[in-house]
């Protein structure tokens, strides 16, 4: 399974654009004190970042060096557990947006609605990279029986 070069070089032109753009985001927001956005902002930024990670260990070959498939099964369930909580977040912000009838300033609710969804975009891409990269990891190196799976530590 040979991986698409020009996307991943995409991929990671994206994500060195995108870790930085969305700290700066961060910092804008914790100075406006929209803090329940700003913490998005920095989820979304912490995604991209991972996801920064895992495709420059595979232009580099060395996505299997640094991690096995149960390493990455967990990883899923991180971008899961993200994405439970930002399509939840996103939702009550959303609602409350609506209910108490704001107009869209940077105090709103609309604000910390908007960068949940952010969040959450970048949550589901990050599963599809793990989950990519899961199967990639099993093509490159076939699983080991669940019960040497300490073999696969190397550190």
């Amino acid at each position: 399974m040979n991986p698409n070069i020009s996307w991943l070089v995409f991929e990671i032109t994206c994500g060195m654009f995108g870790a930085p753009l969305g700290l700066a985001s961060f910092g804008y927001l914790m100075w406006a004190h929209q803090f329940a956005a700003a913490i998005w902002c920095f989820v979304s930024a912490l995604l991209i970042i991972a996801s920064l990670h895992l495709n420059m260990l595979l232009f580099r070959t060395k996505l299997d060096d640094w991690y096995d498939p149960y390493a990455m099964e967990n990883q899923k369930m991180l971008s899961v557990f993200a994405i439970s909580a930002s399509t939840v977040a996103s939702g009550v912000h959303l609602a409350i947006a609506v209910r108490h009838q704001e107009s869209f300033e940077i105090q709103s609710n609309y604000v910390s609605a908007i960068t949940a969804m952010i969040s959450l975009f970048f949550s589901v891409w990050f599963y599809g990279l793990a989950r990519r990269y899961k199967r990639y990891i099993e093509l490159c190196a076939p699983l080991l029986p669940a019960t040497d799976r300490k073999a696969w530590r190397t550190f």
